[in-house]
């Protein structure tokens, strides 16, 4: 398993994209992990390509996903087999539960 490099620090801006793109999700998609599709509150926006990886903060490059499958999916580097595999899961959730 390779590990993933240190992240960059976000800038304040950035921040305000990232949690504007979280909003429209929840808005799109309610309060369900990509992953395993629990409901949760706290759940959390991810990076489908990572910022490190030339990634943007807009909404198509965005995921939501629970805390404990951020931290796991986060333990690989963009690229990788496992990463690819967690990436599909979460683009088929994505395309199959749009609200609306």
């Amino acid at each position: 398993m390779k590990k993933r490099k240190n992240k960059k620090r976000t800038s304040n801006r950035n921040k305000a994209m990232c949690h504007a793109t979280k909003v429209k999700l929840i808005e799109e998609y309610g309060y369900f992990c990509f992953i395993c599709g629990r409901y949760d509150k706290e759940v959390q926006h991810h990076h489908c390509i990572p910022r490190y990886a030339g990634g943007s903060d807009n909404y198509e490059n965005g995921s939501l996903i629970c805390d404990q499958h951020h931290k796991h999916l986060h333990l690989y580097d963009y690229g990788t087999q496992e990463y690819t595999e967690i990436q599909n899961t979460i683009n088929e959730y994505k395309q199959n539960n749009l609200k609306g």
